[in-house]
């Protein structure tokens, strides 16, 4: 449950930003055009005057492009600290916001493009799930190479860093995600998993079988079969050295809500849900590597007597 006081709050500073934000839209092109108009009335008689009116107008234009973030930005911040507040309680670690995004060169690693034409990223989170350290980010990028080769996305992107590297990469797409059509992985091969259905939802490539046996099993897919009924044909997974990443090309931006919405419970409640979805994906592979281990020194005690 969320408090109806936090509730209450951040419904209030909304309506304060609101009020400004429909203030400062109706008053800047207001000031603006007159000023224009009255520099151009005047331009004749006093030429002097009509260089001052100009600086003003120069500056009410700056003005007009800086100050609309800032107090915006405010309302953001505060609903992200409380958001982070209660994500934090839930999975009983501590989510620390950053202003700064995740890099480009971070995703051009992965090796999912070859390169991005346009990017850019916000709202920086940085804490760990299951004590598996992890950063992410809204992230938007856009790709063009040819005109039957474009693909845009915008979501989130999450980074987890695993205590060893995986003994190969595998690529998790879904069939309604564009970029696996556009850039099929180089040196991996398509893998199928005996599960019909999650073939027919999913392209899977990998250049290590007996990794991504060990990872697609039963419960791993019916984890990722969770996530994917929330975000249907917008998922991709990367395992790549010790990193895993996971984007949701969902058309959102985290954190940056509407003013024109007022906030509830289900807005709170519907980014929890992210965080133990996914929560429920690391917990399990985690397990993987235990199961491993002690697959291993089961054989090798078997070897040895």
């Amino acid at each position: 449950m969320i408090d109806e006081k936090i509730l209450k709050k951040l419904n209030l500073l909304r309506k304060k930003v609101l009020a400004q934000y429909i203030i400062y839209y109706i008053s800047i092109p207001i000031i603006t055009s007159f000023l224009f108009l009255f520099s151009t009335y005047i331009s004749h008689t006093f030429p002097f005057l009509t260089i001052i009116i100009l600086y003003l107008l120069i500056i009410n234009l700056v003005f007009y492009s800086y100050v609309k973030p800032k107090f915006i930005n405010k309302y953001h911040i505060e609903y992200k600290k409380e958001i982070l507040a209660k994500v934090s309680t839930y999975l009983h670690e501590t989510i620390l916001s950053l202003s700064i995004g995740i890099s480009e060169e971070e995703l051009l690693k992965t090796n999912i493009l070859p390169f991005i034409t346009q990017y850019y990223s916000s709202h920086l989170i940085r804490g760990s799930i299951d004590h598996i350290p992890f950063k992410s980010s809204n992230v938007e990028f856009f790709y063009y190479h040819h005109k039957d080769q474009t693909l845009s996305f915008k979501g989130q992107w999450y980074v987890f860093k695993f205590n060893k590297p995986f003994k190969g990469i595998t690529h998790i797409y879904e069939k309604n995600e564009s970029i696996y059509q556009i850039n099929k992985p180089i040196n991996l091969n398509l893998y199928q998993t005996e599960d019909i259905n999650f073939n027919r939802r999913f392209h899977v490539y990998s250049n290590n079988i007996e990794q991504t046996n060990q990872l697609l099993r039963f419960h791993l897919r019916e984890r990722i079969n969770l996530l994917e009924r929330k975000y249907h044909g917008k998922l991709m997974f990367i395992f790549n050295q010790d990193y895993l990443h996971i984007g949701i090309n969902n058309n959102t931006s985290r954190f940056t809500p509407s003013l024109f919405h007022k906030i509830n419970e289900i807005d709170f409640m519907n980014q929890i849900e992210d965080f133990l979805l996914i929560k429920n994906i690391i917990k399990y592979i985690k397990t993987l590597d235990k199961l491993s281990n002690t697959y291993l020194t089961y054989i090798q005690k078997a070897i040895v007597s």
